[in-house]
């Protein structure tokens, strides 16, 4: 009795060094953007355009917030998760103590390293590191194609999914991509190929006529406000991203650019980031030119991921006559302080679950 006793003892011991340790080396701390620990962690890393500090500084010019990431590790793992930070509304009482932060537009999520089954402790170390800062709450966009399983396998905070999105493995062999074109699609780029319609790459002198493309597209499509980009943010991302930014274009049987796209490559990820197409020229579907266009010029790269992106059903639809393979989009939403938000919530006369597990999130900024 008394060695098992004696055993007993010691294996706590054991325990409360090896915790003392673990606490000892779990340790965090938010960066700016121009920190170069930032693209350290992202040369370690797998990641994606939207993880890069140089678009993580337009998107939060765009906002009106300041570009920060999270550095955690524990042991074992260690994560960077870029954000935009800004300040609360200014309708909202109370909001002058606070920030809160959201991730880089499209998918600027988190990028882990080692033991992703450990993400659930990194976040947890990111919540406490919020609410020293009294950074109140943070939506982090989850990259669907890097390493998802950790988000649904290791949840921390309120995990929600937000749609899908259409992507290409470029691994795969040439002759099983070009059989995933629909009827419709291998119908349609025959149609536009045979018209006469050409699609072009970095043809720069042709951005200006995007960009006056761009904001009349949007207006049919009736967007939110989000989407409306101004000139001046097309201009940021291109000096912003360099080489990294490509400019296909389709040109009409005329010669007249009747369809324009934004394409980003980062660590063999291609993605299409945003697009529009001339009203005069819509019925012709130019755009399919431009998506199987930019599908073949990333495999030539050397590209292993193509990724068309979601939206709504019908775009989902066009999107799934050049690939069948789809990818959960989900997001996570993190109270950092849950006192603040309890109480931004109780003075704002808000009634919204304090976890932020209903309804648009954070509750006080309502759809925007």
């Amino acid at each position: 009795m008394e060695s098992s006793a004696a055993a007993t003892g010691s294996e706590r011991e054991a325990k409360g060094r090896e915790a003392k340790a673990n606490r000892a080396i779990a340790r965090g701390e938010f960066i700016e953007s121009g920190d170069p620990r930032w693209m350290e962690f992202l040369e370690r890393a797998r990641h994606d355009i939207y993880q890069w500090p140089g678009y993580a500084e337009v998107d939060a010019r765009y906002l009106g917030g300041r570009s920060i990431a999270f550095l955690g590790e524990v042991p074992g793992a260690s994560c960077l998760i870029p954000l935009t930070e800004r300040w609360l509304p200014a309708h909202v009482k109370g909001g002058e103590a606070y920030t809160d932060a959201i991730s880089p537009y499209a998918m600027g999520g988190p990028v882990f390293q080692g033991d992703t089954s450990r993400a659930h402790e990194l976040l947890a170390l990111f919540a406490k590191n919020c609410r020293e800062r009294r950074l109140v709450a943070a939506y982090l966009r989850i990259h669907a194609l890097l390493e998802p399983d950790w988000a649904t396998q290791t949840p921390y905070g309120v995990l929600m999914q937000r749609g899908e999105m259409v992507w290409v493995d470029l691994r795969r062999p040439e002759e099983e991509l070009r059989a995933e074109l629909s009827p419709r699609r291998r119908r349609g780029l025959r149609k536009v190929e045979k018209a006469g319609f050409v699609a072009e790459l970095d043809d720069w002198s042709q951005y200006e006529r995007f960009k006056q493309m761009y904001g009349p597209a949007m207006t049919r499509l009736r967007a939110t406000p989000f989407y409306h980009f101004s000139s001046e943010y097309f201009d940021d991302l291109r000096a912003s991203l360099g080489d990294k930014l490509h400019l296909c274009t389709v040109r009409a049987p005329d010669g007249t650019v009747c369809d324009a796209g934004t394409y980003t490559i980062e660590d063999g990820i291609v993605e299409y980031h945003l697009g529009c197409t001339d009203e005069a020229w819509r019925k012709h579907a130019p755009s399919q030119l431009r998506y199987d266009f930019m599908c073949r010029w990333a495999r030539s790269v050397g590209a292993e991921i193509y990724n068309l992106g979601g939206g709504l059903p019908s775009l989902m639809e066009f999107k799934t006559g050049f690939a069948t393979t789809r990818a959960k989009n989900y997001s996570i939403r993190i109270v950092g302080d849950p006192e603040g938000y309890a109480a931004l919530l109780r003075d704002n006369g808000i009634d919204a679950p304090a976890d932020g597990a209903d309804g648009f999130f954070p509750a006080y900024r309502g759809p925007e």
